[in-house]
């Protein structure tokens, strides 16, 4: 999902979105403490779609397997030069296809 902001609205649209793709049953998703994330909206939207949030402690990114993805997307994206919004997000896109959208990540080390 793409959107212009990044805020506790943004992060809602984000859920819904999710749920959809992820469809029936109990959800439980890793956030971070980013201020979009801890907004009681975004806590209120999470329940009633049936997303059981699970917050990581403050300032504790190595214990977020997401970082392992974005490290690889900020190397694909290293020392290349985008003259729009529309071209990053081709790029964006084409690093996800390139690992049909799945990126494979050892939780061990963030969860021993």
């Amino acid at each position: 999902m793409f959107s212009d902001r990044v805020d506790s609205w943004a992060f809602r649209r984000l859920l819904y979105g999710f749920k959809r793709h992820v469809g029936r049953g109990r959800i439980y998703l890793v956030w971070d403490n980013a201020g979009g994330h801890v907004a009681s909206s975004v806590r209120r939207a999470a329940y009633r779609r049936g997303i059981h949030l699970v917050r990581q402690p403050p300032w504790s990114p190595h214990l977020n397997p997401v970082e392992e993805i974005w490290r690889e997307l900020k190397i694909s994206l290293a020392n290349r030069l985008f003259f729009s919004i529309d071209e990053l997000r081709d790029a964006i896109m084409d690093f996800f296809r390139s690992k049909n959208f799945r990126v494979n990540i050892n939780i061990d080390k963030y969860y021993p």
